[in-house]
């Protein structure tokens, strides 16, 4: 997951590690990844990244699930007011 980019704010949900880049491709600026670990570390082959409306063309950094389906994360999109907190639910 590292690259020669910067990769922040990690967070371990389940099997998941979610983390923000900006040297994988995305958007543009940070993105939301996420990928599999178990107990020998990282699950090779398998860096997700999060699709719209989670991540945009500005920086999407954070990230905290509630559930499987809901979580909140943190975007400077709103440029007035620069970083927002957000909150998202997914559908079955």
């Amino acid at each position: 997951v590292n690259t020669e980019g910067d990769e922040i704010f990690p967070v371990l949900y389940k099997d998941r590690l979610i983390f923000s880049s900006n040297g994988l491709p995305g958007f543009g600026g940070y993105d939301l990844f996420s990928t599999y670990f178990d107990q020998n570390g990282v699950v090779p082959g398998g860096v997700n990244h999060f699709p719209y409306p989670v991540n945009s063309v500005f920086n999407d950094y954070y990230m905290t699930p509630l559930d499987l389906h809901a979580a909140y994360f943190v975007s400077d999109r709103e440029l007035d007011s620069r970083d927002d907190i957000f909150y998202l639910r997914t559908i079955d």
